[in-house]
């Protein structure tokens, strides 16, 4: 059964972040290798504030079976009570056109390797965009709630 449409995985490094480690880290988000699988990283640089350079890493994938292995690998990731906040907000994560959002805490994520949910700033930015069938939230909801379980 096909749970996502696409996934996108997105990242933004300022020039004094360790660039290695930020690559390596987002990276860690996939149960299976970007290049073997020939999905690509893509890495642009943009102008930020103040003429600073900032990175940006993303990915995408689309394949069922990649969706599915990284939906299942970043849900089994989250404690019992990040599944519990999951549940609670689930109306307000999903939009109407049937994605679904998380932020995750980029710095506790570097340093502690674990994911915590944010809401604002520095951040990996995660959207998945549900395959439910029909296109409707509930059946959305039901996808979500049973990636839970």
């Amino acid at each position: 059964m096909r749970l996502a449409h696409l996934v996108t995985l997105r990242v933004f490094s300022k020039e004094e972040d360790d660039d290695a480690q930020v690559r390596a880290c987002f990276l860690s988000f996939f149960p299976f290798d970007l290049e073997k699988e020939k999905i690509p990283l893509n890495r642009t640089s943009a102008a930020g504030f103040e003429h600073k350079t900032i990175v940006i890493y993303e990915t995408t994938i689309t394949k069922p079976r990649h969706c599915n292995q990284f939906l299942k690998a970043l849900f089994a990731r989250f404690s019992d009570e990040q599944k519990a906040i999951i549940k609670e907000k689930l109306d307000r994560r999903i939009t109407d056109d049937l994605c679904l959002y998380f932020r995750f805490d980029k710095d506790r994520f570097l340093a502690e390797n674990q994911l915590f949910f944010v809401d604002t700033g520095n951040c990996f930015h995660l959207k998945i965009s549900l395959a439910a069938f029909p296109r409707t939230k509930d059946a959305a909801k039901k996808i979500v709630t049973k990636l839970i379980e």
